[in-house]
């Protein structure tokens, strides 16, 4: 965000300094014309940066995708910068000699096409990385949220006889297909309810019933594991 504002202050300053001393230098204008149309293109070229950003790093939930946002913000930056130096090209040259209004128009006009047909492209590559994000995030989801509830819970394990097999748990969660499928859904479902009967039957003191679930539960998630493999 900071580098956002710094960059935005940077463009405004930029864009001060150089209207300034478009219309403070006392320099003759062949045609009036040409001179206020290419400051309005200008105009137009600082503007849009505003849209550019928004563009560029707007739901940006991952360093990849916020990292995609850059060149779309590159984009925005060089149209900004070549329309800056073509208004000052053409201010310059219809100092001296006669420029055509619609030679300005021309230019301005490819410069905004082509800054369009770029932000688009940049602009699509984003917005598939943010959706292989999403995918991503959806499908590990499962084993996130388990590897997670797990951990608390049978590192917390202080019943001697179930020490060693809620280690073994733990490892075997820990270690499993991070990747979710639908040949999946229904045995995770199983995994989901034999790990609430765990801890509830563990909490209830009873060790016996216990030591069974984390047999039945290791034996899910092994099935869960030669699932996915199967399926890649």
């Amino acid at each position: 965000m900071k580098n956002k504002i710094r960059a935005g202050i940077a463009l405004g300053i930029v864009f001060a300094i150089f209207t300034i001393l478009y219309f403070a230098i006392p320099y003759p204008h062949k045609n009036e014309s040409t001179y206020i149309l290419a400051y309005v293109f200008l105009v137009v070229a600082f503007l849009a940066q505003i849209y550019v950003v928004y563009l560029a790093f707007s739901n940006s939930s991952s360093i990849k995708s916020k990292l995609y946002g850059w060149p779309i913000f590159n984009v925005g930056i060089t149209y900004f910068i070549l329309q800056t130096i073509s208004t000052a090209v053409v201010s310059i040259v219809n100092a001296y000699y006669y420029f055509p209004i619609w030679i300005v128009i021309t230019i301005s006009i490819l410069l905004m096409g082509f800054t369009a047909i770029g932000l688009i492209s940049t602009k699509v590559a984003k917005e598939i990385v943010e959706q292989q994000d999403d995918n991503t995030a959806a499908k590990t989801s499962f084993i996130d949220q388990l590897r997670a509830n797990s951990k608390i819970f049978l590192e917390s394990v202080s019943h001697e006889p179930l020490k060693k097999k809620a280690t073994d748990l733990l490892e075997l969660i820990k270690f499993s297909d991070p990747i979710s499928n639908e040949s999946v859904l229904a045995i995770e479902e199983e995994i989901d309810v034999n790990y609430e009967e765990l801890v509830s039957t563990y909490k209830k003191g009873d060790y016996g019933l216990s030591e069974q679930k984390m047999d039945s539960l290791s034996s899910l998630i092994k099935q869960r594991n030669s699932i996915c493999k199967s399926s890649k």
